[in-house]
């Protein structure tokens, strides 16, 4: 199996490394419980300031690590700079409601998934509509209006791909058509633009001293 795959315009975005915690394995009622456990009287013991804030950090980050611990990850894509704190809240809140849903499987849990769903393409929608109109009103030039188009639009990846089987006569049969198609090509193209030569020149002699 012989395969060929050609890539064009494919717009690549740089990925971006974060630092996230997993909640995965995330259950607030036992995170709650390991807070309840602690024991905060030592901190308001302390007299010094600074080993009071010490203690109280290490002590929240180490239950936070036991229950969300951090992780490294790639971000790809492109940038959404209209994304803005209002969607943010709308996207969280339509994240918790799709976690609930998947675990009690109610039927209303779904429906409120949904219109959060909703709710949340259509600010997505207008707030990318709103920037896009405010960079093109922007441009000063027509350079930057069309850059600003490309990226707006940037090139979608195209491939060109093809497959062939040596033990499949179906796959032969297509390769023999190329092969022939452009063995003949320059012949062809000879052969259609004689007339071509005939009516620019007026006479059959004079294109016969015309090469080929």
């Amino acid at each position: 199996m012989v395969g060929c795959i050609r890539k064009l315009n494919n717009v690549k975005f740089t990925p971006k490394v974060i630092t996230c915690r997993n909640y995965s394995a995330y259950e607030s009622e036992v995170m709650k419980e390991d807070f309840r456990r602690v024991n905060w009287q030592s901190l308001y013991t302390m007299n010094d300031v600074n080993k009071a804030l010490e203690y109280f950090n290490y002590t929240v980050k180490a239950i936070f690590d036991r229950h969300a611990p951090q992780m490294v990850k790639k971000v790809r894509g492109k940038p959404c700079p209209w994304i803005n704190s209002d969607i943010r809240k709308t996207m969280s809140s339509r994240d918790c409601m799709l976690r609930k849903a998947r675990r009690t499987k109610k039927v209303e849990h779904w429906n409120l998934y949904k219109k959060l769903q909703n709710a949340c393409n259509n600010k997505m929608r207008f707030a990318k509509s709103t920037y896009h109109n405010d960079l093109l009103e922007t441009a000063s030039s027509p350079k930057k209006f069309w850059n600003i188009i490309k990226n707006i639009f940037p090139a979608k990846s195209k491939s060109i791909s093809m497959s062939v089987n040596s033990k499949n006569d179906k796959n032969k049969h297509r390769v023999n058509i190329f092969s022939t198609y452009f063995a003949n090509a320059i012949q062809l193209l000879k052969e259609k633009s004689m007339p071509l030569k005939r009516i620019l020149h007026g006479s059959d002699k004079n294109t016969e001293n015309i090469p080929n």
